[in-house]
């Protein structure tokens, strides 16, 4: 398992590159960040960016239109805006990297 911790920072690694643009441009038709999914459940998940100290929370609700909860597996990249909520920051308009 020492090789976990590793991988995991690897890919977040990954997921914060994604988000540099070079020009500072936002090419991105949904989110303005491109992020990880750490786990997903039958109505909501959480994703991981380096930005953020904990995993953002976000609901089915959240996700742009035609995307399904169910296209989502651990480990997929996705774009989203961060908001902030009544319980802190959250993740929205959740999109697959294309």
């Amino acid at each position: 398992m020492q090789g976990a911790p590793v991988a995991a920072f690897g890919r977040a690694m990954r997921a914060e590159a994604l988000t540099e643009d070079g020009d500072g441009s936002q090419a991105r038709p949904w989110g303005g960040f491109v992020g990880e999914v750490v786990t997903v459940q039958p109505a909501y998940g959480f994703l991981r960016h380096p930005r953020y100290s904990s995993n953002l929370f976000f609901h089915q609700d959240d996700l742009v239109p035609g995307l399904q909860i169910e296209d989502l597996r651990e480990g997929t990249l996705v774009t989203f805006n961060a908001v902030e909520s009544d319980r802190g920051m959250r993740a929205s308009q959740v999109a697959l990297v294309r």
